[in-house]
């Protein structure tokens, strides 16, 4: 086994995370409002998974020589040796999958901003009749004038 086959493994599971991390990224732009946390959620943990491997790639990088250059793509392909060029084509299609992500981050966003103005506004007509009520009640009661309750039916 080469010194380079641990780094393409774990690079593999990145891209793996990553390509999960797009799948959730773009249910939360179609699926229904009380579902978006649960995708933020997902990933969150997705998030936290793929720093647990950047942690782990971090002292590989630093006993294989040439390793970090071929994640880095400091040089052509061509430079590197054939297992180098692994961990550069590796490190290449994880690059590949977070373009996408970025290009749907947009969007995303403005899901997100179009479901917290939807909430928001809900929350102010809340607010504003719940305020009119509360204000009608009072005025009632510092004035002294009750609202007309209708006709009262005596018993003779």
């Amino acid at each position: 086994m080469s010194q380079t086959q641990p780094i393409v493994d774990l690079l593999h599971q990145k891209k793996s995370l990553f390509l999960q991390f797009e799948q959730e990224s773009e249910a939360m732009c179609f699926c229904p409002v009380d579902e978006i946390d649960l995708h933020m959620c997902e990933r969150l943990k997705l998030q936290q998974k793929i720093q647990e491997i950047d942690e782990q790639l971090v002292p590989l990088y630093e006993t294989v020589p040439g390793a970090a250059q071929a994640v880095a793509h400091a040089s052509d392909r061509d430079t590197f040796s054939p297992d180098l060029a692994e961990v550069y084509d590796a490190s290449l299609s994880i690059k590949g999958v977070l373009n996408r992500i970025l290009l749907n981050e947009p969007t995303l966003m403005e899901r997100v901003q179009l479901e917290r103005s939807a909430l928001l506004q809900k929350l102010e007509e809340s607010r504003q009749s719940s305020s009119s009520v509360a204000q009608g009640y009072y005025k009632s009661m510092s004035t002294g004038h009750r609202p007309f309750l209708g006709p009262k039916i005596t018993k003779a």
